[in-house]
């Protein structure tokens, strides 16, 4: 069996190949879908006008499709607005109702106070720590927790949800502040610790002092005390907690009443009055697009004429089937060409390396003599066959025979049809198939390594140009 062949038994198509070659022909493929649109479209209106019988299938039942859409849209505005305007109101009457709505978020009734954290020198860690855990527990503590159960005022569950809890460290030096200034919350002593000291010149002179910040705001000042003196009797009991796991000192501040403007309420109400006026804009939305449905009947659709719709569906019908048979039409082709497109499709038929593609260059003449250096080392004499014809193998005779080659070159021809070619043929050759791309046969070729094979010529590659 002939080495060089490939049967077409074990040939296989290059996916990525053939759709490139398809789609090289997109106009075509553009042009049969557009034809075959038309004449599907255009066959189904002529159907349609002679056809009386088809002309009241085709009416009712577009007709009835029509209503079945009217229906299910008409259905689906409806209820979509129904729902949002039941929400709507809701959130109107919250409006005139809320705690959050009536409160002036410049004028906020708040009550604070300060817990200060010490520990001596080197004991940061433990410090933040201790603040932290203070933090954790008060927000999550049983004050806040049973104050929501036992109260059923909305104000008072508002102000809770504004509760806020802060940690921050600060700068304190043992030369600034005496030990008796920082004295437990049992004993009952206020403070005199001034936190607004600057920050000690030597580090390692620093004690270390975190701020817990309670601060409660309330519908009026009386609720905010009130809120803020059980976080106060909170916070003690968790000191006297966390004192048998750390080494601390505490103190708790005095609690200081005053009116201050809440930037949180203020982009609550903000964030709320903007979702009234985006659900408003989606009900207006909705009642719009159901006034604009106009309800469809029979006298809608032309007597003699089929609708656009149908005229549509059809003619995308006949586009996709056009351009589907046009790609079948060059995919045989592809299958079926005999002639030489590219080195990619010819080594699905044959066994051959690919010396080159000379295009008349120095640089293409170099390649092509280096693969032959490659592809034979021990040739000494190189026979150039093929169907290229008798100049092109010439002029890559002269350009891929050096002075000093190892081998020499010698053109042969075709010979398929020339017995002058077929005489120089020898065991001692190897030969070289030049062929033209867009000219040379599959075919010819297959013929022309037969006749090498059968006369035991080594095939060292080919050389399209």
């Amino acid at each position: 069996m002939n080495p060089y062949l490939i049967s077409d038994e074990d040939r296989e198509l290059s996916v990525k190949e053939v759709l490139i070659f398809i789609l090289k022909h997109w106009k075509v493929l553009l042009i049969a879908g557009f034809v075959c649109a038309i004449l599907l479209a255009g066959g189904k209106e002529v159907m349609y006008v002679r056809n009386p019988s088809v002309i009241r299938e085709v009416e009712e039942t577009e007709a009835e499709e029509a209503l079945k859409e009217y229906h299910a849209e008409s259905e689906l505005y409806s209820n979509s607005a129904k729902k949002m305007g039941t929400l709507l109101g809701a959130e109107n009457e919250y409006l005139k109702s809320s705690v959050l709505m009536t409160i002036d978020p410049y004028h906020v009734p708040t009550a604070s106070t300060e817990i200060l954290i010490g520990t001596g020198k080197g004991e940061r860690t433990t410090a933040a720590l201790v603040a932290d855990e203070y933090k954790r527990d008060l927000l999550q503590g049983d004050y806040l927790e049973s104050l929501r159960r036992q109260t059923s005022l909305e104000s008072v569950s508002l102000m809770l949800e504004l509760m806020e809890v802060t940690v921050k460290e600060i700068p304190y030096t043992i030369d600034s502040v005496s030990e008796s200034e920082l004295e437990d919350s049992e004993s009952g002593l206020t403070s005199q610790l001034d936190v607004s000291v600057s920050i000690p010149e030597s580090i390692s002179d620093a004690r270390n002092i975190y701020k817990v910040t309670l601060s409660a705001i309330g519908e009026d000042q009386k609720q905010a005390d009130m809120i803020l003196d059980g976080m106060i009797k909170e916070a003690e009991k968790i000191g006297k907690g966390l004192k048998e796991k750390y080494q601390f000192t505490v103190q708790i501040k005095d609690k200081k009443s005053s009116i201050k403007i809440n930037r949180n309420i203020q982009q609550l109400q903000k964030d709320y009055l903007n979702s009234i006026t985006a659900l408003s804009s989606v009900k207006n939305t909705l009642d719009t697009s159901q006034t604009s449905l106009q309800k469809p009947s029979t006298s809608d659709l032309s007597e003699n004429s089929l609708s656009k719709k149908t005229l549509v569906k059809y003619a995308g019908i006949g586009f996709v089937v056009g351009i589907f048979l046009a790609a079948l039409f060059y995919l045989l082709r592809y299958i079926n060409n005999d002639v030489l497109c590219s080195y990619e499709d010819l080594s699905m038929r044959f066994r051959l390396q690919n010396i080159g593609s000379y295009d008349g260059s120095d640089d293409s003449a170099d390649m092509i003599d280096a693969n032959i250096h490659n592809y034979s080392p021990d040739a000494r004499r190189i026979l150039l066959v093929g169907t290229a014809g008798e100049d092109e193998l010439n002029r890559i005779k002269e350009k891929i025979q050096p002075g000093d080659s190892t081998f020499t070159v010698e053109t042969c021809g075709d010979i398929l049809t020339s017995a002058e070619a077929r005489h120089k043929l020898s065991k001692e050759a190897t030969a070289v198939l030049v062929e033209k791309r867009g000219a040379s046969r599959y075919h010819n070729i297959e013929q022309e390594i037969e006749i090498l094979y059968n006369a035991h010529l080594n095939v060292a590659g080919i050389i399209i140009c």
